[in-house]
Order: C-alpha cells, then sequence, then structure tokens
C-alpha cells in the first residue's frame, strides 16, 4: 500500500498528524511511519484512519480510473490494494458509483484481520476456496470451510476474520453500500 496516498487523504482533509491520531486512536509516530512507508496496515487500521479521515478504504483504491462509468473490469485491469505486506491482496470488482461494493480477497495462510472493525451496511462473504473464520458482534463464530460457503451480516457488529487454510484463501466479499 503507498503511504503517500494516505498523507495524501489526511492532508486533503485538513488534518495534522496529531489531529489524526487523536481522531484514529493511533499513534502520531505509526501514522507517519506508515505515511512513509516504513510499516505496513492491517484492514482494520485502514478502516479507523478512513473513518479518522471522514472517507472509507475504496477512495484508497483512487487512480486515473476512479469514478469512471465502465460496466467491465478486465481480471488484469483491477486495482487492487496490498496489505501487511504481501499478505492481503484487495480487488476492486466494479467501478464508479454503484450500490455495493465487490471485492476479491486473496488472504495468505494465517492472513488476519489485525482486529475488529465495524461500519455502516451489511455484508456478504462467498468463499471460492481455502478457509476463514469471522467473528462476529461478542458471540458469533463462523467457519467458511467450502467452496461455496457464504455469510451475511450487519456491518455495524464489530467483525473480524482469520484465514485458517493452510494456503491462500480467496472470497468474494460485497459490502452495500460502499463503505469499506
Amino acid at each position: 500500500m503507498d503511504g503517500r496516498l494516505l498523507r495524501a487523504l489526511r492532508e486533503g482533509n485538513n488534518l495534522s498528524l496529531r489531529l489524526a491520531a487523536e481522531r484514529s486512536g493511533l499513534s502520531l509516530s505509526f501514522i507517519s511511519s506508515l505515511e512513509r512507508g516504513v510499516t505496513g496496515a492491517s484492514v482494520a487500521t485502514l478502516q479507523r484512519l478512513t473513518a479518522a479521515y471522514g472517507t472509507t478504504l475504496a477512495d484508497l483504491f483512487a487512480g486515473p480510473d476512479a469514478g469512471s462509468r465502465d460496466r467491465l473490469v478486465s481480471a488484469g485491469q483491477r486495482p487492487a490494494l496490498r496489505l501487511e505486506g504481501e499478505s492481503v491482496r484487495i480487488e476492486q470488482l466494479a467501478r464508479g458509483a454503484t450500490q455495493l461494493e465487490p471485492q476479491l480477497f486473496v488472504l495468505a495462510a494465517g492472513a488476519t484481520s489485525d482486529g475488529a472493525y465495524a461500519h455502516a451496511g451489511e455484508e456478504f462473504l462467498y468463499l471460492l476456496s481455502g478457509a476463514l473464520t469471522v467473528w462476529v458482534g461478542d458471540d458469533e463464530t463462523y467457519q467458511l470451510t467450502e467452496a461455496g460457503d457464504a455469510l451475511t451480516f450487519p456491518s455495524n457488529l464489530p467483525h473480524r476474520w482469520r484465514n485458517d487454510a493452510g494456503g491462500e484463501t480467496r472470497l468474494l466479499w460485497i459490502n452495500t453500500p460502499p463503505t469499506f
């Protein structure tokens, strides 16, 4: 993930590092290291930062095609975020203003969300391969273990996940509205 984009989002919202740290609950030094590319971020960390910036993770995919109304997103042309080094890759499956946000998550063995996060909306997960454990709220645990397993839940419940497969896990993850 390119830390310069995080810096641009922060500065575009007229936030100092100090204010960003206060709003996100993350340390000023961590945010600075992230923006300089010295350290990586988890999905949960990026959720906290983008919420503090008044934006969404979708803005991190912004590029020359941002706002494009192309209906076709070719497999080799999908915008992608790489998090936690190379352990999490999130590919955008749609462009432009839509009512839903379909993404392909590709998770290395042992990859996690590194903490729970919550936001507005509803989520749908469809396991393509591998295995995933998802914790929703305080007392719900779901095991997706077979290709075709699916899970839905309200996004406002704190949720976290972990790849339990010995190898790569791939899943279709859809948020509505686009708030991820």
